[in-house]
């Protein structure tokens, strides 16, 4: 085990600010995943943010959609460090901005948003290490992108992550325009069913959902055109006619949809 870097150790038992410094596990219907075999903690501070991930903020961040792109997919290559910094790092900030039940301000935010920005900023240096090595998989570099986006979108501020998105949403084009025929959409059931794509469904989905004409207009630069939009899903929808069901068997089958 590595030694800790970085921010200072939380606060002392006797310390009042100690017992707000991580919010007890919640109950919960169906409990979280597991952590994924292999994935190692520098620390007990990391354990627990990275407990939070697995906790709560997966629900936040999936916005009304099964979470399963975050406790699955996104867990399966935690065992990379610069994954796991990066949720480790979005989990400490969702902390930082969201209050304490009545709308309370957490008396710890400071210290989640200081530890945030600490493990965001050692993260980025191994993001930029492995762009474009050809040895790092298609998966493991466009879930860094989305977990920058995540991240940044905490703060509030979504554009120092329009480079990773762009390059991303290139990155998919160029993947699915080599495939002949692997996506196909059914007119009712899964969104998306694949054969053997180096894409995985979830992680498509969110993609496609960030390819919209706005994101285009946000990185276009002075002088030039916006970027095109909606490329993923031409390439991902047939070419041939596609109907709405007239009924959907839940919400997330019509989020679907629309």
């Amino acid at each position: 085990m590595e030694s800790a870097k970085g921010p200072p150790p939380p606060p002392a038992e006797s310390s009042p600010l100690h017992s707000t410094i991580f919010i007890p596990r919640p109950s919960v219907l169906h409990p979280p995943p597991p952590i994924p075999p292999g994935v190692t903690f520098q620390d007990e501070v990391e354990l627990q943010y990275f407990c939070h991930f697995l906790d709560v903020t997966v629900i936040e961040l999936a916005g009304g959609f099964p979470p399963t792109l975050w406790n699955s997919v996104v867990l399966r290559d935690c065992y990379k460090p610069a994954i796991r910094q990066l949720v480790i790092a979005t989990a400490a900030m969702s902390m930082a901005v969201t209050p304490l039940p009545g709308n309370v301000r957490n008396p710890a935010s400071d210290f989640h948003r200081q530890y945030a920005l600490q493990q965001y900023g050692q993260a980025l240096k191994l993001v930029q290490a492995i762009v474009g090595t050809c040895h790092e998989s298609t998966c493991t570099i466009l879930l860094s992108a989305l977990l920058i986006f995540c991240f940044e979108s905490l703060q509030g501020d979504v554009a120092p992550t329009m480079m990773y998105i762009q390059s991303a949403l290139e990155i998919i084009a160029k993947t699915l325009s080599s495939i002949s025929y692997t996506y196909q959409i059914p007119l009712i059931g899964n969104a998306v069913i694949h054969n053997g794509s180096p894409i995985n469904e979830e992680l498509l989905m969110a993609f496609m959902r960030m390819d919209r004409p706005s994101l285009s207009l946000l990185c276009r630069q002075k002088g030039c055109p916006p970027l095109p939009a909606g490329r993923i899903f031409n390439l991902v929808f047939p070419s041939g006619g596609f109907e709405i069901p007239n009924a959907f068997g839940s919400l997330s089958k019509k989020h679907e949809y629309t």
